[in-house]
This record gives structure tokens, C-alpha cells and sequence, in this order.
């Protein structure tokens, strides 16, 4: 019986440092997965650098819309004129 409970406990000890293995590395698959995603994200990473502001381009979008529309008609004139 005392075998029976030594071998039993050393299975459990056993497994024991099996399951903190196995927690340690999914804790460190887990930390890369965060530090690749934070990477590979604009947004992270520019304010990561300080260079992200918020609400930049408020109030710009009329503006925006006629300067294209001048822009495209600037190239129908240069097609027009090369044609």
C-alpha cells in the first residue's frame, strides 16, 4: 500500500510539473501572439510613437470632395489637349 501511494504520488507531481510546463509555454505562445498583433497594427504602432491624433481630418470632407473633382477635371483637359 505505501508503494502504491508513492507511485501515485510521484505520478501526480509528475503531472503536475507537466501542466505548468504546458501553462508556461501557452502563457509565452499567448505574450508572442501580442506582441506580433501590436506590430502588424498601424494604429498601435503609431501611437505607440506618438504620432496618432485623434479627429485629424474633421470638417475637411467638403473640401476634399471639390478638390478632387478640380483634379479630375485638370486631367480630362490634359487628355483632351494631347488627344
Amino acid at each position: 500500500m505505501q508503494a502504491d501511494l508513492e507511485g501515485m504520488n510521484q505520478r501526480m507531481k509528475s503531472d503536475a510539473e507537466g501542466y505548468v510546463t504546458l501553462k508556461e509555454s501557452e502563457s509565452e505562445r499567448l505574450r508572442e501572439e501580442r506582441r506580433t498583433k501590436k506590430r502588424n497594427d498601424p494604429i498601435s504602432s503609431e501611437s505607440e510613437q506618438g504620432e496618432f491624433e485623434i479627429g485629424v481630418n474633421i470638417g475637411r470632407e467638403e473640401s476634399d470632395e471639390s478638390e478632387s473633382e478640380e483634379e479630375g477635371e485638370e486631367v480630362n483637359q490634359e487628355v483632351d489637349e494631347v488627344a
